[in-house]
């Protein structure tokens, strides 16, 4: 044991030596364990975990088989639906026990200040 308190002593007086080092050291550190918690959070809420819903087998997507034009989902298969069919569906058919709609817009940000 005292030769560990001995290392670390060594250690923290070399960092302290070498501030640039300790530096660029401590942020590629931190980048790491950020940019890895950061891909297993998504992994984790999109693939480990299960959908939170008391059958997910019983989920369907209600499409027509038929490309429209206009705002649509990631599959060029869905139909496009507007919000007063989605408020019919949910509110009219009493099959479902519940109902939702999504939607995938697409962000971007340009700015002319940057260079």
């Amino acid at each position: 044991m005292n030769t560990l308190f001995q290392d670390l002593k060594f250690g923290l007086r070399m960092l302290a030596k070498n501030p640039g080092f300790t530096a660029v050291a401590v942020l590629v550190l931190a980048l790491g364990i950020g940019a890895n918690t950061a891909i297993f959070s998504l992994l984790d809420q999109a693939i480990l975990r299960s959908l939170s819903v008391r059958d997910p087998g019983r989920l369907v997507v209600i499409n027509d088989g038929e490309y429209r034009s206009g705002w649509s989902t990631s599959d060029a298969n869905e139909m496009v639906y507007s919000y007063p069919h989605y408020t019919e569906v949910r509110d009219r058919i009493p099959l479902f026990d519940g109902v939702i709609a999504r939607a995938h817009v697409p962000v971007s940000i340009a700015s002319s200040g940057w260079s």
